[in-house]
């Protein structure tokens, strides 16, 4: 009985491995006011997930983060025989700023994507308004209102 157990746990992990594997997914560089690397993970044609991490602020307040968003494409339709999306979604960030200060924050994320239709390229424009808590109290990071540019490679 407990073979029979493991081999169907096993063969869900699978499944669910091969889904994973068949989504298709993008990686790449966001930089506006830092520097980020990107990492998009679709999970059904109007939803994916975003991860990035990089170095930002450096000049004000120098600092790195990590950050991951579940966008929702609320729009896209085909321009130029690519294919246009805007999207909108909430997400969690983690980081370190002046040298020193851990900070941990909520954000949505919103922008615009285009997918060129001859290379397997994605150009996006998007920004993320974060509301962040640290040892200092909460603030708002206006730079992330500064919009970021990502190029990502698809696959």
């Amino acid at each position: 009985m407990k073979m029979k157990k493991l081999l169907s746990v096993a063969a869900l992990l699978l499944a669910l491995s091969g889904t994973a594997l068949a989504q298709p997914k993008s990686f790449g560089l966001r930089v506006g006011p830092g520097l980020e690397i990107s990492y998009q993970h679709s999970v059904t044609h109007k939803q994916f997930v975003e991860v990035d991490a990089g170095v930002l602020g450096v000049s004000e307040y120098p600092g790195f983060r990590i950050s991951a968003a579940y966008d929702f494409n609320i729009l896209n339709f085909r321009l130029l025989r690519g294919q246009f999306n805007m999207f909108l979604g909430p997400g969690l960030s983690v980081g370190m700023y002046d040298k020193s200060l851990f900070t941990a924050g909520i954000m949505v994320q919103y922008g615009v994507s285009y997918d060129f239709p001859n290379a397997p390229l994605s150009l996006a424009v998007d920004t993320c308004p974060s509301l962040w808590i640290n040892s200092e109290g909460v603030s708002m990071r206006f730079k992330s209102l500064i919009p970021m540019l990502s190029l990502r490679w698809k696959f």
